[in-house]
């Protein structure tokens, strides 16, 4: 069957739909509708819902905004019913982005009852934080740095692995790169705390001038040596909304974790064909790095 829109946009159409356009109120009052197509209506609440859920709409710009709104629904209405007569409904691979986006849109609204019942950090978590890192509030600092991002060169990964073992310094490490042919690019740059993961920054405070410590970065190796560092104090007052912020998406994470887990140790899940050994793993958690708050 010749395809009249693409799958893509089908799924968006379905999605949008889904929240925005099949819900019909015959009885609702000539006010509420804001448009017809055909035998659709669009109504002031479809509207009004597409407009709480965009961005960067401000009190001078909320009417051109509302105008735009209402014509991509009157394309995606026009659109909606141009695929329902060429029966795209019907298609098995549209039914199942359909069912696919039903699914992610109802999951999601449980992720919102979810993070409804979280917590915001109190006064004293906030205080705690606060002095638990002082190098991001107290005692901010700022550092400069050299930074050295190396290639994995394919067949140099054993001298790239020597060099980096056999010279603890920066600036012997460069000349063991350039005597083994080993490509990478060096720069200076000023680096806030906050853009250092936490568990890395207590190492980074304590290195000494040409000492340096990598990370692995995709197919490179990143490599930052300090140069020197400035101190500011950023007080408790500047830095609670910031900590606020931070702890309470930390806050979220953690309770959306848990309570998935909850959910799937209370359900009976069981893998089948080439996924059966995925029954003998217990389900855990994965690790995700969270940002470091940024004052």
């Amino acid at each position: 069957m010749k395809r009249i829109i693409s799958l893509k946009l089908l799924v968006a159409l379905s999605m949008l739909i889904l929240v925005a356009c099949e819900q019909h109120d015959k009885e609702k009052g000539a006010t509420q509708v804001v448009a017809k197509v055909n035998n659709d209506e669009i109504s002031i609440h479809q509207l009004n819902f597409v407009l709480s859920h965009s961005k960067n709409i401000t009190p001078e710009n909320a009417d051109i905004a509302k105008k735009k709104i209402l014509n991509n629904l009157v394309d995606i209405s026009v659109l909606y019913q141009q695929a329902l007569t060429d029966k795209l409904d019907r298609d098995p691979e549209t039914m199942l982005a359909i069912e696919q986006g039903r699914r992610q849109i109802l999951a999601q609204a449980a992720l919102q009852k979810i993070n409804k019942n979280v917590p915001n950090p109190t006064d004293n978590e906030v205080q705690a934080y606060y002095q638990e890192n002082p190098d991001l509030f107290s005692a901010h600092k700022t550092f400069k740095l050299k930074e050295v991002l190396i290639s994995k060169a394919e067949g140099k990964q054993t001298a790239l692995t020597e060099a980096l073992t056999a010279n603890p310094a920066i600036d012997d490490l460069l000349k063991a790169l350039d005597q083994n042919k080993i490509p990478y690019q060096a720069k200076l740059i000023t680096q806030g705390a906050e853009n250092v993961p936490l568990d890395q920054l207590t190492t980074l405070v304590g290195l000494k001038e040409g000492q340096y410590i990598t990370f692995d970065k995709d197919n490179a190796i990143l490599v930052l040596s300090v140069i020197s560092y400035t101190t500011e104090n950023v007080d408790l007052a500047k830095a609670t909304p910031i900590i606020e912020k931070y702890l309470n998406a930390t806050q979220h994470k953690l309770f959306v974790e848990k309570a998935i887990k909850d959910l799937k140790d209370h359900t009976k899940i069981e893998f089948e064909g080439d996924f059966t050994s995925l029954n003998a793993e217990k389900s855990a958690v994965s690790p995700t790095t969270m940002a470091t708050p940024q004052p």
